[in-house]
């Protein structure tokens, strides 16, 4: 350290943190499920405003989150629409909550809203598409296995409810 003044420290500013509220409540959802995320967490349901998404537009996911354990260290969450080969024509990649409910401030039990805006490529042509998400560690990129009573592999693909992308 270097000398400043009478000390060796000088303060910058000074911050105010605040704990955010957590809600124990299970969420109303338009698409029910009960997939798990590692032993982390618990995919309870969904919501897609319209399956009509435009080229270079976006469409919104709401992902509804129950916690099942702490996590270790902050995952992302992946929002993909892909095509039946699994191609990427859009995608939103963000910490939970956009950035306000990072995984490790989850609580075990409590519900978690989550909104993401998927942008769609300029150039996806008219078609079928499907959304796909999951979890991946930031620093190595290894994702969260899925289950829903079986291995699902490492993502969940929302067969049920396909995107439709018109012609322009």
């Amino acid at each position: 350290r270097l000398p400043v003044g009478r000390g060796d420290q000088v303060v910058l500013t000074t911050v105010e943190t605040i704990q955010r509220l957590h809600d124990f409540s299970p969420p109303s959802v338009q698409h029910p499920l009960d997939v798990r995320f590692g032993n982390r967490a618990r995919l309870v349901g969904y919501d897609l405003r319209t399956a009509t998404a435009r080229p270079g537009g976006s469409l919104t996911l709401v992902l509804h989150w129950q916690a099942l354990e702490t996590f270790d260290h902050n995952y992302v969450v992946f929002t993909h629409l892909v095509t039946a080969d699994n191609r990427i024509v859009g995608q939103r990649d963000q910490v939970p909550g956009n950035g306000a409910y990072p995984t490790t401030s989850w609580i075990p039990d409590e519900y978690l809203t989550d909104a993401y805006a998927i942008l769609v490529n300029p150039d996806t042509p008219p078609g079928d598409y499907w959304i796909e998400i999951g979890f991946y560690d930031p620093l190595d990129g290894a994702r969260l296995p899925v289950t829903d009573g079986q291995p699902l592999g490492n993502r969940l693909l929302l067969k049920e409810t396909p995107v439709r992308v018109p012609a322009q």
